[in-house]
C-alpha cells in the first residue's frame, strides 16, 4: 500500500475590495479553500446584519456591497438628518 503524497504548503493572502491584504497564512490548498470560505460567509453575515439594523432604524442601505459601502452611505445618511 502506498501512501499519498504530501500536499504542498502555501502562502496566501485574503485581499480586501481595494486589494490590500488583510490576513496571510501559510496552507495546503484544501485548508486555504475551507479558511476562505469561512472569512467570506463571516463578511457575509457582518453586512447583513449592518444593512438589516439599518433599515430596522430607517436608514436606506443603498447598493451596500461592502462594510465600507454601508458605513459610508450610514453616514452620509447621518450628515444629512
Amino acid at each position: 500500500m502506498t501512501t499519498p503524497p504530501e500536499e504542498e504548503t502555501i502562502t496566501f493572502a485574503v485581499k480586501d475590495e481595494d486589494g490590500q491584504p488583510l490576513i496571510e497564512f501559510d496552507a495546503t490548498s484544501k485548508t486555504a479553500a475551507v479558511i476562505v470560505f469561512l472569512l467570506n460567509r463571516a463578511a457575509k453575515a457582518q453586512r447583513e446584519k449592518l444593512a438589516s439594523w439599518m433599515i430596522g432604524h430607517g436608514f436606506d442601505p443603498g447598493k451596500g456591497d461592502t462594510l465600507e459601502d454601508l458605513l459610508s452611505e450610514l453616514s452620509r445618511q447621518i450628515k444629512d438628518l
